[in-house]
């Protein structure tokens, strides 16, 4: 993950994977959507969109699930920096931290 971040220019590309979320969500730092699901909470969020838009959606399977740590577990002073300056917006639109 180090080498990843160190060498992010070299993976990025221009890749619309790599922007920043808030260009999805918010403009002038106000929140122009009524909701944002997590991905970390993704079945969990399904059902509050589905009470929200009245769907019935099935359970999402879980597919190639991997045991990992919390992702705060793989920073260190370097990435943080490195990931905290890239995604500066979007850690303060979403509530993340390293900690």
């Amino acid at each position: 993950f180090e080498d990843f971040c160190m060498n992010f220019e070299e993976f990025n590309h221009g890749k619309f994977h790599f922007f920043s979320q808030s260009l999805w969500t918010h403009s002038n730092k106000v929140c122009f959507v009524d909701f944002i699901g997590r991905y970390e909470n993704l079945q969990n969020d399904l059902g509050k969109l589905e009470s929200m838009l009245s769907l019935d959606v099935s359970k999402l399977p879980h597919k190639n699930k991997s045991n990992h740590l919390p992702y705060q577990k793989y920073y260190n002073s370097k990435t943080i920096d490195i990931v905290g300056n890239l995604y500066k917006e979007d850690i303060e639109n979403f509530n993340y931290d390293f900690e």
